[in-house]
């Protein structure tokens, strides 16, 4: 069944960032502006539950706000991090209240590897979503992709695929 997304506009409708991702490929998302949000006569696919919160892992600033602002029109509640050393100390200070990570893999300081190595030793059970603009890794640190509570989506996806597979590694492990 899929679900059709409407939005409710108050001023404008949709707004979108770009992003370079890579020299060969360019990550579109589409953001509701302030004052407009989603409705639907049922619930999209991947809808969050109440108090769910989501940390997001971009080093690029028009991806992760395209990111925070899809991931708050779906109903969850949002961090952000920069880069990997950001992500753990945002991690240490609130991990009580993070429900799953989205993670860029290719970050500079920290890259995403790295982090996820990192957040695997110290949350072992937490939900995470690899979202790079390159295809499937194969040299994942801590954990890999087709265990349980471990997601990938290749840039650029849409809000649906986005909300669809935060919602499959989040169910994984309760």
């Amino acid at each position: 069944m899929s679900a059709t997304l409407r939005f409710a506009q108050r001023r404008s409708s949709v707004g979108y960032a770009t992003a370079r991702a890579n020299s060969d490929r360019v990550f579109h998302t589409a953001s509701l502006s302030d004052g407009a949000r989603p409705v639907s006569a049922e619930t999209p696919p991947g809808a969050a539950h109440p108090r769910e919160t989501i940390l997001v892992i971009d080093d690029d600033d028009a991806v992760r706000r395209g990111l925070l602002r899809l991931l708050q029109s779906a109903g969850f509640e949002t961090l952000e991090a920069r880069d990997g050393s950001e992500a753990i100390h945002i991690f240490a200070e609130r991990s009580g209240s993070i429900t799953a990570v989205t993670l860029d893999l290719e970050m500079p300081t920290t890259n995403g590897r790295e982090t996820l190595a990192m957040l695997s030793a110290y949350a072992p059970d937490l939900p995470i979503v690899i979202a790079t603009a390159y295809p499937k890794p194969d040299d994942l640190i801590g954990r890999q992709l087709g265990e349980r509570g471990v997601g990938y989506l290749q840039k650029p996806f849409t809000v649906i695929e986005l909300t669809v597979e935060l919602r499959r590694v989040i169910d994984e492990m309760k």
